[in-house]
């Protein structure tokens, strides 16, 4: 199979790949959210509206979100939503920085009611990190109770109302209207939150890929891989990742070579476009391929004076990309990555006859393309 057949056949396995995980992925989405979600801030929540308009941006267009206040929780309300098309969230400050949100919803045909109780702390109140945590914490509810990924107990929920209107109303007031709400900023600049509603200041991240570079006449290299490396504040990221290149053919004439051998590589990230179905970034970085390339047969019959060689180099390369990537679920992300590595310096192959030296083969640009698999471990961080 010569380098363009074996080319063509790559690009195809990495569009089928490709398209295969983001069909899974917009399966699962549909089946997760819900077609309406009833938002109830009550007491000094409904002081902060812009958390309500908050939950509203995380939802896309197929789910209507309403939003309304009152004084006081109702435990009747919680334990017996009305409709099987919502999910109900009532948001409540109870002790000092403490937030606590019950979710709850009942299954189609008149079924059983289910609930979610979340018990959120805010290091700085409610503040513009506050109000980001509550509402991403309320969002990743209503998606958990909706697909059935958690759910409380409904005597654990009762318990917990109960305690809630035995509590004074003040308490905890000071405390929360100390901290004086600001206008509202974009999701994009606070950090995320996890399902127990700590923000994700660093995220640790490992993944696998699997790349394929145009490495000039020595045709398609392609290398597997692994990495590990950090997100920072949802925006910057570093990592460093190791891969091994398959062995390949091409020709050198008049001889066929055989060349393998792994790499190492660092690279730095910035995130350029994020929102919830979706992230961009730009990548730099630098790397090392260990090659080792051996001339494994002749191809021209003329003469009888020619000498196989092999050769263990190391090459120095310069990178630059750029990658989308798409959650798949809440435990891995997707990413389709191309970019463009710089040789340095290049690599050359040289044919010796008759004491004369003649460059036949060479490689120094190698645009590429890659498929990425990561599994993000997210650390909280204040």
């Amino acid at each position: 199979m010569n380098c363009a057949e074996r080319g063509g056949r790559l690009w195809s396995v990495l569009l089928g790949l490709s398209i295969v995980i983001l069909t899974s992925r917009a399966t699962a989405q549909g089946a997760s959210v819900p077609a309406r979600v009833e938002m109830v801030l009550v007491g000094i929540a409904q002081e902060d509206s812009h958390i309500g308009e908050r939950v509203r941006t995380l939802f896309t267009a197929a789910t209507a979100v309403e939003l309304r206040v009152q004084p006081a929780l109702s435990s009747v309300e919680v334990l017996e939503p009305v409709r099987s098309d919502t999910v109900y969230v009532f948001v409540t400050f109870g002790e000092r920085n403490r937030a606590l949100i019950y979710v709850a919803t009942r299954d189609a045909g008149e079924g059983a009611a289910r609930y979610l109780l979340r018990d959120v702390e805010l290091a700085s109140g409610l503040d513009e990190i506050g109000a980001e945590t509550v509402a991403q914490v309320a969002h990743s509810s209503v998606v958990a109770l909706f697909s059935r990924a958690a759910q409380t107990s409904e005597d654990a929920l009762a318990e917990e109302l109960a305690r809630e209107e035995q509590r004074e109303p003040a308490e905890g007031a000071d405390a929360i209207r100390a901290v004086p709400t600001r206008a509202p900023v974009a999701p994009s600049v606070v950090p995320r939150v996890d399902d127990r509603g700590e923000a994700r200041v660093l995220a640790a991240r490992f993944g696998v890929e699997l790349a394929a570079h145009l490495s000039g006449d020595e045709g398609w290299l392609v290398s597997p891989g692994a990495h590990a490396g950090v997100i920072a504040l949802d925006r910057f990221g570093l990592r460093l990742q190791a891969s091994y290149v398959l062995p390949s053919r091409f020709e050198v004439p008049p001889a066929l070579v055989r060349i393998s051998g792994f790499g190492l590589e660092a690279r730095a990230s910035a995130f350029v476009f994020r929102s919830r179905e979706l992230r961009a970034r730009v990548d730099a970085g630098g790397g090392v391929l260990w090659v080792h390339w051996e001339a494994e047969a002749i191809l021209s019959a003329e003469g009888s004076d020619w000498e196989l060689a092999s050769e263990r180099e190391a090459r120095g390369y310069l990178l630059a990309g750029i990658a989308v990537e798409l959650p798949v679920g809440s435990l891995l992300d997707a990413a389709l990555r191309t970019e463009l590595r710089l040789l340095t310096p290049k690599a050359q192959y040289n044919v010796v006859t008759s004491g004369d030296r003649e460059t036949r083969a060479e490689a120094v640009i190698a645009p590429g393309l890659a498929l990425e698999l990561s599994f993000p471990q997210w650390r909280a961080g204040d």
